[in-house]
């Protein structure tokens, strides 16, 4: 009995040693001095153990450790626009099992937890002003991005969507009640289409 007792207790301390806030930040930009130590500063001071950030504003694609904490980016190979990326404090590092960069708009990071691993997407869509020809893009290669990630994972998107989601009936089932916008714009219905599609719902 002893034996069990101390074997859940493992358990429940290794649940807790691995559970964290994810959060997400369009940071505007990292690419201006100071800018990187004051996002570093606010993740400590609300203690986000993984962050996925837009507009990075960086160029190329990999990893940079800075202070405690690693940052996964995917950006232009030569212009500071865009940028996606994520965050992860050190003490969480363990549990990341890979990272892909995928274009300036969308990067995964997969993460291994006690029971099943998860993958998150972050992305950046185009502005609802935004030709058409390239929200579609976009939406094509998130739900490439979505379809080939693990079919075993629990998937999460997140990000800016730049949309306006409204409260719509005939969403209802996709999309609840709980907006703060009466009406659906363009971007928004790019993202319910995307989300009945996958059967998302939030």
């Amino acid at each position: 009995m002893e034996g069990r007792q101390l074997g859940e207790k493992r358990k429940r301390n290794l649940r807790k040693k691995n559970e964290f806030y994810l959060g997400t930040w369009n940071v505007l930009s990292l690419y201006r001095a100071g800018a990187l130590r004051i996002l570093l500063d606010q993740i400590d001071k609300y203690k986000i153990g993984i962050i996925a950030i837009q507009e990075i504003h960086w160029t190329g694609q990999g990893v940079l450790q800075q202070r405690d904490h690693t940052i996964f980016y995917s950006c232009d190979e030569r212009q500071h626009m865009l940028g996606v990326g994520f965050v992860v404090k050190k003490k969480f590092k363990h549990l990341v099992m890979d990272f892909k960069a995928i274009s300036t708009r969308n990067c995964t990071l997969r993460i291994k937890s006690n029971f099943f691993n998860y993958t998150i997407i972050n992305v950046h869509a185009p502005m609802e002003v935004s030709a058409e020809e390239e929200k579609d893009s976009f939406y094509d290669l998130l739900q490439k991005t979505y379809e080939q990630s693990p079919s075993h994972d629990v998937k999460t998107v997140i990000g800016d969507m730049n949309a306006q989601v409204g409260k719509e009936e005939m969403y209802c089932t996709t999309i609840g009640k709980q907006s703060l916008h009466e009406k659906t714009n363009d971007n928004g219905y790019h993202l319910i289409h995307f989300a009945t599609l996958n059967n998302i719902d939030w």
